[in-house]
């Protein structure tokens, strides 16, 4: 797990918006024996610009790595990755594309067989927003996500898996001024139709995925120059793996404002 991360932001407009993002980990747990003892790093660095109907960005992972797992000192992690994404405004409509590349090395122990895994995924979409008043919009948008992954075993060839995933997910979300104080919004998608993985081993198999239905609602507080963002309070429950197994779509309020940011404007 990385800890202690920062994130340095800076934008600027030029004619064309620029942003960009440099993000750095850095941490260790010492237990004070060498066999337990955990350190991790990590860099990643994000461009973004907007131009007019046109907008992209790029983010890549310029380091990850860590050494121990907590039994064996000489255990290593290290993985590299980047993604991609471009979007344009078609009159009320918007499409956009995302590509994204990850990979990861890991070994258990020095001198042993390395296990590898990579991942690429690719949505294509499209998106609207509707002016419902002045002070309420509506969005929802469409996108098809394929997602392919393989795994590799060093050690045990029998291990190797390759997994796809294709989905047709759908998102709807509104956004609405309570009064001059409060901003209210909230959001449902899942996926719809086309849900399934096909699963390559000694075999292929081939099966649909339950659903994974997310809900999330937040809210914005203004008070002048300050402003207040956080999260009501959503549930993902229980799951495994991957795999949502309970509690899909449920509001609640145990995870009330558990993420929240401030800005205040000079």
């Amino acid at each position: 797990d990385q800890d202690n991360n920062i994130d340095l932001f800076f934008g600027g407009d030029m004619g064309v918006q620029l942003g960009a993002r440099l993000g750095y980990a850095k941490g260790e747990t010492n237990t004070g024996t060498a066999a337990t003892t955990k350190e991790q790093s990590s860099m990643s660095l994000s461009l973004g610009i907007l131009m007019g109907d046109l907008d992209a960005y790029a983010s890549m992972k310029l380091k990850d790595e860590s050494k121990g797992n907590g039994t064996t000192a000489d255990a290593k992690y290290e993985a590299g990755g980047m993604q991609v994404g471009v979007g344009y405004n078609l009159g009320d409509l918007r499409v956009f594309a995302d590509y994204s590349k990850q990979d990861a090395e890991y070994t258990s122990a020095a001198g042993a067989a390395k296990n590898t895994t990579d991942q690429t995924a690719m949505v294509f979409g499209v998106s609207k927003t509707h002016e419902v008043s002045s002070s309420s919009r509506l969005w929802y948008s469409a996108s098809y996500n394929n997602t392919k992954g393989e795994d590799k075993d060093g050690t045990t060839a029998t291990n190797n898996q390759e997994r796809t995933d294709t989905q047709l997910a759908l998102n709807i979300g509104m956004e609405a001024e309570a009064n001059s104080w409060l901003t209210l919004r909230g959001s449902v998608s899942g996926p719809f139709i086309i849900n399934e993985r096909e699963t390559k081993t000694t075999t292929t198999a081939k099966n649909t995925l339950a659903d994974q239905v997310k809900v999330n609602a937040g809210a914005t507080l203004n008070f002048g120059k300050l402003k207040v963002d956080g999260s009501i309070g959503t549930s993902q429950g229980a799951r495994n793996g991957s795999v949502q197994t309970s509690n899909q779509g449920v509001l609640t309020t145990d995870n009330l404002l558990t993420r929240v940011a401030v800005h205040y404007w000079f």
